[in-house]
């Protein structure tokens, strides 16, 4: 490795900086869209009632065989 470099990289810190809060305090996160809001909003709303369990249970094939 050449001098120059060798001397660069004996510079450099030997730990890890997290830098995710500081973009995170920068860059505001984007709203969810509305049509995501309202179908997770469907989703937990059936998962309350044992219809709407079944229903979801069938329509991804995770419904109790027998």
């Amino acid at each position: 490795m050449p001098a120059i470099l060798t001397a660069m990289v004996n510079k450099l810190p030997l730990h890890h900086e997290d830098v995710g809060t500081a973009i995170q305090a920068v860059i505001a996160p984007r709203p969810v869209p509305f049509g995501k809001r309202v179908f997770w909003r469907l989703v937990l709303w059936a998962l309350q009632t044992s219809v709407g369990r079944a229903l979801i249970a069938h329509r991804y094939g995770t419904h109790q065989r027998s």
